[in-house]
């Protein structure tokens, strides 16, 4: 799979990521949202250079 592809679908994930969390905190469920929050970009700059596919 070519990288910038690799680099657009994680881009995907990423966002679709942030979005649970957003719905999952407008909910209360705030600890769900933080377990999320570990995986998006939310503690970091949402650049992917220094990801290797």
């Amino acid at each position: 799979m070519p990288v910038a592809n690799t680099e657009e679908r994680l881009l995907a994930l990423l966002a679709t990521l942030e979005e649970c969390q957003a719905f999952l905190t407008d909910r209360a469920n705030t600890e769900t949202a933080r377990l999320l929050s570990r995986a998006g970009p939310a503690n970091s700059d949402s650049s992917l250079s220094g990801f290797s596919a």
